[in-house]
């Protein structure tokens, strides 16, 4: 169906997310990791390299360089690929990331009948963050972005910000986000808005024999658009090695429910997830790989 006409890119967005009308950049709400795909994109509050991704705040508690490779296949043939690398310093935390996202075999029809080409619509992101320790408990993060778009022939680029503050109460965590507020060029005389959102969640871990538990509860609210949601994530590590999730959100058409695993070897760990999707869109699948240098 993708494959038939060009304007289904176009609707894209909407389809994807029903309650939503922004019809650009929608590729900023697509989770970029197989654990956070697998728990809803409810995490906001893990000192770790991938939730940093959203909430900036989290890389202050990240004590190793990581580097984190990922692939999402969307639906619809949408790719994403993501590389992330984590740098702890004396006076702040920085990361940065890049990453790419690509719709391909979009046909190209003048005059009803066969298609006379197709090409990949593709955007790009990159992103530098830093994070610093205020008080004891509480820590704040900024991250800056480039965005550039290119559909056909038509371009659009734009810069972006988050900025997060994460409070650290032990078995009980909390965090605030304010994610992707800037401003777009036009693509083709045609202006739109980033996907800007408020989000506020918590976690809670409680560790039981061999099982270190952790659950997720996000609430987050498209500030351009009434698009509002509810997150929610559970996982279970067994001996620090194997890990089980589940997760589920609220206010889409076409999806609900995803789950994942993954597994430490040494120093590296792989991640799985998989999203189905409603109303015969297909499912997802996630890949992660996350390397720790120290």
């Amino acid at each position: 169906m993708k494959r038939a006409c060009f304007i289904l890119l176009a609707a894209l967005p909407v389809l994807t997310f029903a309650q939503g009308t922004s019809t650009r950049y929608a590729e900023l709400k697509f989770p970029g990791t197989a654990r956070i795909a697998a728990l809803a994109s409810s995490p906001l509050t893990d000192f770790t390299l991938e939730t940093s991704l959203t909430n900036p705040a989290a890389l202050s508690g990240i004590s190793s360089s990581d580097i984190l490779l990922s692939h999402v296949s969307w639906f619809q043939d949408i790719q994403k690929d993501l590389l992330a690398a984590s740098l702890p310093l004396s006076f702040v935390d920085a990361s940065f990331s890049v990453n790419t996202t690509g719709i391909g075999g979009i046909e190209i029809r003048d005059i009803p009948g066969p298609a006379v080409a197709s090409f990949t619509a593709r955007t790009s992101l990159m992103q530098i963050s830093i994070s610093k320790t205020i008080l004891e408990n509480l820590s704040i993060g900024f991250s800056g972005k480039y965005l550039y778009q290119k559909i056909y022939i038509d371009e659009s680029s734009g810069y972006a910000a988050d900025c997060g503050v994460l409070w650290n109460g032990g078995s009980w965590k909390a965090a605030v986000v304010c994610t992707n507020f800037g401003t777009l060029s036009a693509m083709r005389q045609e202006a739109g808005d980033l996907p800007t959102a408020l989000q506020a969640g918590g976690s809670y871990n409680f560790p039981v024999d061999l099982f270190d538990n952790n659950i997720y509860a996000t609430y987050s609210s498209n500030l351009i658009v009434a698009d509002n949601h509810v997150r929610l994530g559970i996982e279970s590590v067994y001996d620090r090695v194997l890990s089980f999730r589940l997760g589920y959100q609220t206010g889409y058409e076409t999806q609900n429910i995803s789950a994942g695993v993954g597994i430490v070897c040494s120093f590296v760990r792989l991640d799985y997830a998989y999203v189905p999707f409603l109303l015969d869109f297909g499912n997802a699948n996630i890949f992660t790989m996350t390397f720790t240098i120290q």
